[in-house]
């Protein structure tokens, strides 16, 4: 799986994180993850101002 997410993703300029903030409604913001192959994770850098509470989410890779 890590190396298809390798693949593809340099085909997309942003993404999508989609979680619930913290009253518990959901929340979208654009983001750009960075690959950690280390580790096998995409690490994400969100402004301070997004408070989104722990738990599931959904990562977006699309265009338009």
């Amino acid at each position: 799986m890590w190396d298809n997410i390798l693949r593809y993703m340099p085909r997309f300029n942003s993404a999508v994180l989609t979680s619930l903030d913290a009253v518990g409604y959901p929340f979208s913001v654009r983001c750009q993850p960075q690959p950690d192959s280390a580790h096998q994770i995409l690490r994400l850098s969100l402004p301070e101002s997004v408070l989104l509470m722990p738990g599931p989410a959904c990562l977006l890779f699309h265009k338009h």
